[in-house]
């Protein structure tokens, strides 16, 4: 178990204000997806992501005609991704 220092606090502060996924904040940290997770959660962080829409959000935008791009630029989940959820090739 590794153990949480002022500086690894920092770093994860400023990368969930970037926006990074807990799965890059916990390679670059050396610990596990969860254990960031819990961190953020135990100093009263809340990640960017959950204020994202709903993959059914995203699926009604597309049926009014909307690109991957532009779907993405309002959601603020990648092109690519978009793609994935329209295609059902990912699960809510």
């Amino acid at each position: 178990m590794s153990e949480w220092t002022r500086a690894k606090d920092e770093y994860l502060r400023a990368a969930i204000a970037r926006g990074e996924p807990h799965a890059v904040i916990s390679r670059r940290l050396g610990t596990t997806r969860n254990a960031t997770i819990g961190r953020a959660n135990r100093l009263g962080m809340v990640h960017p992501y959950n204020d994202r829409p709903s993959h059914s959000a995203v699926i009604a935008l597309r049926k009014t005609g909307l690109t991957y791009r532009q779907i993405a630029s309002i959601t603020g989940f990648c092109a690519p991704y978009v793609g994935k959820i329209c295609r059902g090739e990912v699960s809510a």
